[in-house]
């Protein structure tokens, strides 16, 4: 697998379920994604309110999926979520959700990753 940047808009009433971003990856393999916010607040700053990962079965696989370093954070001046990706089980895939405020008027908005581990 090749190292990817990662860069999506995926929000709730702007995109349809079929535009969720699917990255298939290696065990090995750990590299940056963001999610970028700008469609639905603009210039205004938002707050991160999470960045978690599931299983196929529901299960938390947050401390797999989502690497602890860099800590996910709001890149300053933007309305971007930065984080990184790792780990993960040959064939199984995972759900990343990147959940933010608005910080101006309280609107909630969540982006979702899907994460496919290649078989090795």
């Amino acid at each position: 697998m090749v190292k990817l940047l990662c860069a999506l808009v995926l929000l709730a009433g702007f995109v349809s379920a079929e535009t969720v971003l699917t990255i298939t990856k290696t065990p090995y393999e750990v590299f940056s994604c963001s999610v970028d916010f700008s469609q639905a607040v603009g210039s205004s700053n938002i707050a991160l309110a999470g960045v978690t990962a599931k299983d196929a079965s529901g299960n938390d696989a947050s401390v797999t999926i989502i690497a602890a370093n860099p800590i996910p954070a709001v890149v300053p001046s933007t309305s971007k979520v930065a984080f990184s990706i790792q780990g993960g089980t040959p064939g199984i895939s995972y759900t990343a959700s990147v959940k933010v405020t608005n910080s101006a008027t309280g609107e909630q908005f969540e982006g979702t990753i899907v994460i496919r581990i290649a078989q090795q």
